[in-house]
């Protein structure tokens, strides 16, 4: 099953590399560097002789085999053939060693973390970051940069996943059970039942399945493993406890479950045996609520119930309350308006017969006028008003005592004849 690297496609010409290949010019370089400053070194000790030739005449072995042997003294002819001193061997200072060597070196060294877009510090070296989440953000700097890898990989896996989980029914033909492992580690046992007509049955013992009934898919997650997982929420939940201790009680035996404890299981054992019910029944998987609970939960229920129930019925009789007040304002209204009508009529019954025509018809318009600018008397609310009676064809008035005729039927004129009769 192929895992792919870089895959890079030139005029039509599919090239692929891995991570190695982008890193081969600068360890070249590196490599380069390195060796020359090395040779140089080792060259400081062999720095040559100047001497006159007189002088190692007869000694020619020795001194060419100076640097290459470990004798204690090298001989020489002081004087020459005519008795006149010679000079004595000097050796000549070795060149100093170049610094541009070194710093080639290091940049060499630089580009090739930079070639796969990974530095020490994403590898756990020391570097300016003190904090844990610092440090943590610098590491997955370096997993996003070659994240490309890690999804062709998953890729990959998941594609030998589809291969097995088709191959597995012309495998698994007979009966048998088969060992599978969580995600934690924990091993557990399933049963591989192929003449089954379902895909999966659960029994006392085991689960029972059925791989030739159904389609299936796989699915891979990359990310941390469990145990890096479990590290990080230890760290969550003791950072939750320190902040809030009451919680120690819900907490504790989570948190000490995924500890790196000898006997860490013993001791959230111990707490979750001091914790409370509805805890230990979660801690458990039990999915049956215990009867205290239930009680509690029941009486919560039928508070919330009846304060829903007085809730709405406050609610109705506000409403009811609100809906009499109008009704009782609209009949005052009424009543004042009819008193209001009969006062007139009979100021002018009164006023009648010492009254001309004119007189009598500026008095009916004041009075119509006043009328319309009077606001209106504002209906009871789910309650219809009889209609007043209009004004009868005669031009006639109503007598005292009936109620008054609808204010947007009075004509802005008087009708004919007279208001009055005898």
């Amino acid at each position: 099953m192929p895992v792919l690297g870089y895959e890079i496609y030139v005029e039509g010409r599919r090239y692929l590399c891995g991570m190695t290949r982008r890193m081969m010019d600068s360890q070249r370089a590196y490599n380069y560097e390195r060796t020359s400053y090395i040779e140089q070194v080792a060259l400081q000790p062999k720095a040559p002789f100047v001497i006159p030739w007189e002088s190692v005449e007869n000694f020619q072995d020795e001194w060419a085999t100076a640097n290459t042997s470990n004798r204690a003294y090298l001989p020489y002819n002081a004087m020459d053939g005519e008795g006149r001193q010679l000079p004595s061997p000097q050796r000549q200072g070795p060149p100093p060693v170049g610094a541009s060597f070194i710093q080639g070196g290091a940049l060499a060294l630089t580009d090739i973390q930079a070639s796969i877009g990974m530095y020490r510090a994403n590898l756990g070296a020391p570097s300016n970051e003190t904090s844990g989440r610092a440090i943590n953000a610098r590491q997955r700097e370096g997993d996003t940069a070659n994240y490309h890898y890690i999804d062709n990989l998953s890729r990959s896996i998941e594609h030998l996943g589809r291969i097995i989980v088709d191959m597995i029914p012309r495998i698994y033909d007979t009966a048998r059970v088969a060992r599978i492992t969580g995600d934690d580690g924990s091993i557990e046992a399933v049963e591989i039942n192929p003449e089954m007509e379902q895909a999966k049955q659960k029994t006392a013992d085991a689960m029972v399945i059925n791989p030739s009934v159904g389609q299936y898919d796989v699915r891979v997650k990359v990310g941390p493993s469990y145990s890096t997982l479990r590290q990080e929420s230890a760290e969550a939940i003791g950072q939750i406890l320190q902040g809030n201790p009451q919680a120690f009680a819900v907490l504790g035996p989570e948190w000490a479950k995924m500890q790196d404890w000898p006997n860490a299981d013993k001791v959230s054992k111990m707490l979750l045996a001091m914790a409370p019910p509805p805890v230990q029944a979660l801690a458990q998987g039990d999915q049956d609520i215990p009867p205290a609970i239930q009680a509690q939960m029941q009486n919560m229920k039928q508070q919330m119930e009846q304060m829903q129930q007085m809730l709405q019925e406050a609610q109705q009789k506000l409403e009811t309350d609100s809906v009499e007040a109008m009704r009782k304002m609209a009949e005052a209204d009424k009543d004042r308006a009819i008193d209001a009508y009969k006062a007139e009529t009979e100021r002018m019954k009164v006023m009648q017969p010492a009254m001309g025509p004119q007189e009598i018809q500026a008095l009916v318009l004041q009075t119509v006028q006043q009328l319309l600018t009077s606001p209106p008397i504002p209906p009871a609310p789910q309650m219809q008003q009889p209609m007043a009676p209009q004004m009868p064809p005669g031009g006639q008035m109503p007598q005292p005592g009936m109620p008054p005729p609808e204010m947007n039927q009075i004509p802005n004129q008087p009708p004919p004849g007279g208001f009055f009769t005898s």
